[in-house]
């Protein structure tokens, strides 16, 4: 209300913020001013309502609005401080590939002024070792911002999804020996080609990290509340506790090049497409014992703003 006895209104709307940045307000009022108006949304209320046009209509009206736009203020703070993590670790891994480039461009360089040929071979190939590098972490960003771009949303079965994700790794989990299970998964509220997306990375993640002669991944799901719980479990080397969150995160890599080869995106596209679902996604995970990814899927259409 814009008179609190002891307060006034708009100094509370300050107060308020300060404790919660993103709370969704909705300016009362009977004085009827635009003035009034004004003040309260320039301090931050999403809504103002004079008290005479006050009705079940009205206040519905205000309080959705006031919630969808307090929501995307908060998505748009969050994806601007990931943007800013995102730009400072996508320099820092760009750099390496250029850092190498350079140096044996150097190193070609000197030796055809002296006139040794023998090693240009060697440094040429290194060359060629640090542009696939970065080709393949370009590509793999295109697809990693791709996630934010237009995308149709309805109900999918999961099963077929799974099926075609299944056909499309064919050759890698044959190299592997591997036995991919999946039965009874449900209908689910999202984007086939971002699932399909999601789950490729997360199978394909469980046949590299994996040492056993018969990698195992099974697909299951189960009601979990109002949502759909799938869980991806495998028998691989497994995650140490301490990392679980960290795997997630852009660029961030458990191991070296020479250990498991990859960009450090996969995972972190995986959040980004079940973020995108309104879901969660987590693992559970003890070194050397396998590891199992859970997200939850909305099992009808919802509001994904």
């Amino acid at each position: 209300d814009y008179m609190i006895p002891g307060v006034n209104g708009l100094d509370g709307i300050t107060q308020i913020l300060k404790n919660d940045p993103f709370m969704p307000i909705v300016m009362i009022t009977g004085e009827g001013s635009e003035v009034v108006a004004a003040k309260a949304l320039q301090k931050g209320a999403y809504e103002y309502i004079p008290k005479h046009l006050i009705d079940k209509y009205s206040i519905n009206r205000a309080i959705d609005s006031a919630l969808a736009r307090a929501n995307l203020k908060r998505k748009m703070a969050v994806q601007e401080a990931d943007l800013k993590d995102f730009a400072s670790m996508l320099a820092h891994d760009l750099r390496a590939p250029v850092r190498h480039i350079n140096g044996f461009m150097e190193f070609i360089e000197k030796d055809i002024q002296e006139q040794k040929y023998d090693k240009i071979g060697e440094h040429f190939s290194y060359v060629r070792t640090a542009t696939s590098k970065m080709n393949a972490l370009i590509d793999t960003l295109y697809e990693y911002t791709k996630i934010d771009g237009e995308a149709v949303f309805s109900m999918i079965p999961l099963e077929k999804v799974m099926k075609n994700t299944v056909d499309t790794l064919r050759g890698e989990i044959q190299e592997k020996s591997a036995k991919v299970s999946y039965e009874n998964l449900p209908l689910v509220y999202g984007n086939g080609v971002l699932l399909m997306q999601l789950f490729q990375n997360l199978i394909s993640n469980a046949l590299k990290y994996n040492e056993s002669a018969t990698p195992t991944i099974d697909i299951s799901a189960e009601k979990h509340g109002e949502d759909w719980l799938v869980r991806v479990k495998d028998n691989g080397i497994g995650i140490d506790q301490e990392y679980r969150q960290k795997v997630f995160m852009p660029f961030q890599r458990l191991f070296t090049e020479k250990q498991y080869s990859g960009t450090g995106l996969g995972l972190a596209t995986c959040k980004k497409i079940v973020d995108r679902h309104g879901g969660k996604i987590w693992c559970e995970s003890k070194e050397n014992e396998g590891a199992t990814f859970l997200l939850t899927l909305a099992p009808e259409e919802v509001n994904l703003l």
